[in-house]
């Protein structure tokens, strides 16, 4: 008895020390291929096999979150990301709103420096650094956006065709 589980023991470890190695190469050629990736993702992550699944979820059960708890991430990311999104046009498109005009927005940075003259340099600095950050609070929505389609796929909430 104690041979025979010797036996599968040894039979256990040869089979990871091979999975090792399998994983390895795949990583390896995946790194280089975008193709690769997106097969390796379609073919262990998404795959229908229940085998397949269950080693998924045993190899990542440390860091999986309850739905719940995922969809109020992501309720709150894509409400951060709205705030992030209006700011930001309101900054790089600032004449579509009424109340936030260039001069407004002159005027607002001006109260924190002495006198800017419309059409000085300081007044370029300003509107140049007024539009980095407008892009970077749009760039930032989106990011945050895709943050939260991830959470929302991690929950199990995700779109389907309708075929």
């Amino acid at each position: 008895m104690e041979e025979s589980n010797k036996s599968g023991n040894e039979n256990y470890k040869l089979l990871l020390e091979k999975l090792k190695l399998d994983l390895k190469t795949t990583m390896a050629l995946a790194k280089g291929s975008e193709t690769y990736q997106a097969t390796l993702k379609s073919e262990i992550l998404e795959t229908p096999d229940p085998e397949i699944r269950a080693f998924v979820e045993l190899i990542s059960s440390g860091r999986r979150r309850k739905p719940r708890k995922l969809v109020i991430v992501a309720a709150g990311q894509m409400a951060f990301s709205a705030i992030l999104l209006f700011l930001g046009l309101v900054l790089i498109f600032p004449t579509f709103f009424y109340y936030a005009n260039p001069e407004v927005i002159l005027n607002y940075f001006g109260s924190y420096i002495v006198s800017v003259p419309p059409g000085s340099i300081e007044s370029t600095i300003i509107l140049a650094i007024d539009f980095i950050i407008s892009v970077i609070m749009l760039l930032s929505a989106f990011q945050i956006i895709r943050y939260a389609a991830d959470n929302m796929r991690e929950a199990g909430l995700t779109v389907t065709d309708a075929n």
